[in-house]
């Protein structure tokens, strides 16, 4: 690898790492939302894109309440993930990868089961997620064109989600960069801290991720345990 484009590789990482401290809306979601890799000449990003996401997206292009509405309905029947693989050629130009490629190296699990891509979206899902999508895509610069995204079933037999940031879950992805590469693991668990706030310990007053059962602290049992 030149140093040119090590450079490049360092820089596309720092690209879609969010700061932190003035991270705030859709881009403290994003932080919470995205795993990220380095692999050899590749950086590879994955995204799990919750309702709580998209209507914070919607609110945040100050989309009229009707369509914020539609976004509340329509979406609750998706599980959508964003990936990027973007591999960094030796001249430096860069080659993202696209959906046919991604999508046969996506094993992916919702709540500990098996959950596959499908073919068939509803075109109004479809479209929203191709305007409220605007925001993530723009936040990676360059890199935005190469955001792939993915939808997958999430809701039961009686019209309930399976999984949302806000109650608790388990959303694993399983992706291999390329033909040759090792298969990465990426986990979420719910609920997410940028969308159900954080815990605080009973003991100590500490501030801890929504998810967590326990202080690691002090060993407290937490709230919803």
């Amino acid at each position: 690898m030149t140093a040119r484009t090590l450079g490049l590789l360092i820089s596309l990482s720092l690209f879609v790492a969010a700061d932190s401290a003035h991270a705030s809306g859709t881009s403290a979601l994003a932080q919470e939302l995205t795993r990220s890799q380095q692999v050899n000449k590749r950086v590879v990003n994955v995204w799990w894109l919750p309702l709580e996401y998209w209507l914070a997206a919607a609110q945040e292009l100050k989309k009229p309440a009707q369509e914020i509405d539609d976004v509340r309905k329509l979406f609750r029947y998706y599980l959508i993930i964003a990936v990027l693989d973007a591999r960094v050629l030796d001249d430096g130009k860069l080659e993202p990868a696209t959906h046919a490629e991604i999508g046969p190296h996506l094993q992916i699990r919702r709540n500990g089961k098996p959950v596959e891509i499908l073919r068939d979206v509803d075109p109004r899902v479809a479209r929203r997620v191709g305007e409220l999508s605007y925001l993530l895509k723009t936040s990676l610069s360059m890199l935005g064109v190469g955001l792939r995204i993915f939808f997958l079933p999430n809701i039961d037999d009686d019209g309930r989600p399976l999984l949302q940031g806000a109650s608790r879950g388990l959303l694993t992805i399983r992706y291999a960069p390329g033909e040759d590469e090792d298969a990465f693991e990426y986990v979420w668990h719910a609920p997410l801290t940028a969308v159900a706030g954080p815990q605080t310990c009973p003991d100590g007053g500490e501030s801890l991720e929504a998810h967590w059962a326990y202080c690691p602290w002090h060993g407290i049992k937490l709230r919803g345990e």
